[in-house]
Formats: structure tokens, sequence, C-alpha cells
């Protein structure tokens, strides 16, 4: 069996080496869509226009910390009450344009300086140091939760960035965008509501003319309606029902903008239909036995996977990869994010069941599993290696 493995690995590298090594095209790509929805929302401005009157965002320039803390309170929604405070802080090196943001974010505890009177305003900010900003907007402390020279571990897990923000990684103004519009959709600690929601619920978000530009609510509603009985052979079942989901977009003034409803789907115990989420200006979800990828603005369907099996599952976006665990088998999957099958493993061991999450642990995901143990209720976990896809059981 450890020989099967290891010639899987080989293959699964091969083809990860081929086929989908991550492009600084597709990296670009995002940060140009997050920056282009957050300045349509009033979130994130530029350095100027061009001659048509675009804004230039400049993503591939590393930010000042200035910059980042400037950006930090544009993306709260607090820029008026910046501006129009009186705020005073300790640091002699703030330029002036800055001085109500740093001013402001000191005060509200977001940020602190070099020194005793140093903000370090010209430095370049890293990756770290905008996350830990972006955690503490978000109610978490770094000194209790998080340590602010590794703010990617907490950041990570939470599902604002994705493994690709690190103590050597080169940080961007783009960089910047592509984790504001991730924390948009992210939850204050111990809240139930997310910065967007209280952004909409502010009223700190400019009224947008076109309203697909300004989607900020994706729900999934599930319908089980009786029909005429179905025997299934394989499973010596008879089932008498299908199953049916209506995907609903709402834009920032709760105006329908599209929806989508899916095939029907024989009803199980099992839910046919499952919310993976929005990765950039995508929305994933799993239809049955398909994993399939809309565009967030029009609703339309970019893509269909259909190697999928297992109906609802526990998932993890990666930098480049969505995984996934199926219910049943259960099967690992990684999906590129435009829907190209990278990697099945079928199988980990047929005694488990269904997989209730898959959570990304230093280049590693962890699979819980259900159904195997003496303990119906205590998950196994699966580790399974993100380089060579062997996996064990710990």
């Amino acid at each position: 069996m450890k020989a099967v493995r290891r010639v899987f690995a080989f293959l699964v590298t091969l083809v990860l080496v081929l086929g989908c090594a991550p492009t600084t095209h597709a990296a670009d790509n995002q940060a140009q869509h997050a920056a282009e929805y957050l300045y349509s929302i009033g979130l994130f401005l530029g350095t100027g226009t061009d001659v048509s009157g675009k804004p230039i965002f400049e993503l591939d320039r590393s930010p000042t910390r200035a910059e980042a803390v400037t950006m930090l309170v544009r993306l709260l929604g607090k820029t008026a009450e910046a501006t129009d405070g009186d705020w005073s802080s300790p640091f002699t090196d703030v330029p002036e344009w800055a001085v109500p943001y740093v001013g402001y974010a000191y005060a509200e505890g977001l940020t602190m300086g070099i020194s005793a009177t140093k903000f370090g305003s010209n430095s370049p900010s890293t990756a770290s140091m905008y996350i830990t900003f972006v955690l503490r907007a978000l109610g978490y402390s770094s000194s209790s939760d998080f340590r602010w020279d590794a703010a990617w571990e907490l950041s990570d897990r939470l599902g604002i960035t994705d493994g690709r923000f690190r103590a050597d990684s080169a940080f961007t103004r783009g960089g910047v965008a592509i984790i504001s519009d991730s924390a948009l959709e992210t939850k204050y600690k111990g809240r139930d509501c997310t910065l967007l929601e209280t952004l909409v619920s502010d009223g700190a978000l400019t009224r947008i003319q076109d309203p697909r530009k300004s989607i900020v609510r994706i729900e999934l509603s599930s319908q089980v309606y009786p029909n005429s009985s179905y025997y299934d052979e394989e499973y010596q079942m008879t089932f008498t029902g299908y199953e049916r989901a209506i995907i609903s977009a709402y834009n920032i003034y709760g105006d329908l903008v599209w929806s989508y409803k899916t095939p029907e789907a024989i009803w199980t115990e099992m839910p046919a239909f499952g919310v993976l989420g929005r990765k950039g200006f995508n929305y994933y979800f799993v239809e049955g036995t398909s994993v399939v990828c809309l565009d967030v603005k029009t609703g339309a369907v970019l893509w269909k996977n259909k190697d999928y099996a297992g109906r609802a599952s526990g998932f993890a976006f990666g930098e480049n990869v969505l995984y996934l665990c199926g219910q049943y088998g259960p099967d690992f999957y990684a999906i590129s994010y435009d829907g190209k099958t990278l990697v099945r493993i079928q199988e980990f061991d047929s005694k488990y069941y269904w997989a209730s999450k898959v959570e990304l642990i230093n280049g590693t995901a962890a699979v819980y599993l259900y159904g195997g143990t003496e303990d119906y209720d205590k998950p196994i976990i699966c580790y399974v290696d993100l380089k060579t896809f062997e996996y064990s059981f710990h």
C-alpha cells in the first residue's frame, strides 16, 4: 500500500508541476478584482486617475505603514470620522495627509509605533503588519489571540488569508486589496456579524449605480418535496422525495440581483446542496455530485466539476486550489479555481463515512472524519501532505 501511495504521490507531483503551478497573472487578476470591488463601494482609493478618469491603484508597489493604516481606516468605513476628528498621537514622523488616519487608528488601539515617538510612516508595511491591523479591527488581540509577527497563522485559520503571506513574502498594495476584500466577509470575534454587514447597517458604503457591483449577501435555501417513490438498487433503499435549492444574491440595499435554481436531486439523509462560499468574484457550492462556480456579479455558471462525489462536504480554500472531502468514501479532491481536478484520493479508509471539515495547517490538510470509531461522535483526523498528497492518521 505504501508503494502505491509513493507512485501516486509522484504522479500527483508531476501533475502539479506541469499543470497547476500558481501564476503571477492569476494573483494580479485577483488583486485587480479586489481593488475594483473595494473602490466601487468606497473602501479603497487609488493614488490618482489616468487620462480616461479611471483610478490608478499601483497594486504592484509596496505600501508604506502610513498608507497601510490609511487603507485600514477606509476599509472600516471610518474615513469621515477620522478626517472630521481632532486626533493626536505621540508620533513626530507622520505626514500631514496621514495624521487623521494614524491618529484615529492609534486612538482606537489598532496600531502602535515603532518607538515611543516614531510611527515609521515611510517604512514599508509587511503582510504581518497589515494583517495585524485587520485582526485588531475585528476584535482580536495581538497579546492573547495571535502573534503580531506571525499574524497570518490566525488569518489563515479565519479564512482571511490563504497561505500566501509569510515573513519573507513580498507585500504590495495588491496584497492589501486581497486581504481587505476577504476581511469583509469575516465575522468579528465573539459576534455573529461580518465587517461588511456592519458597514451596511452603519450606512458606511457608497451607493452604487450598478447593483451587480455591490453583492454583499448570497443565500442558499433548500426545498424537499414529495414525489413518487424511487428504489435505489445500489443502496437497497427507497427514497420518497426530491430536493432542490435556490441561490439568491442581494446587494447592499437588500435588493435581489439574481437567483439560480439547482436541478432536482434525490432526497437522502445527507444534504444534496452545500455552500462553499465566496472567493474573490466567484461563488462556490456543491450541487448533488458536482462542484459549481458562479459569477458573483451575474449568477452565471462559470464551470461545473462533475468529478466530485459525495454531496455536501468539508472544504478549505487554498491559494490557488479548492480542497474538498466528500461525504461517502470519503474521497479527497484538489480542484483549481478554473474547475480542473488536480488530485483525487479515493477512500482514505472505507470504514469512515463522511468528513465534517477540512483545515489547512502549515502545508497540510487536516480532514476531520466520522463514522469509523467506537465513539460515533468523535472525529478521526487524517493529515494530507499538500505537496506529496501522502496521508496518514494520527
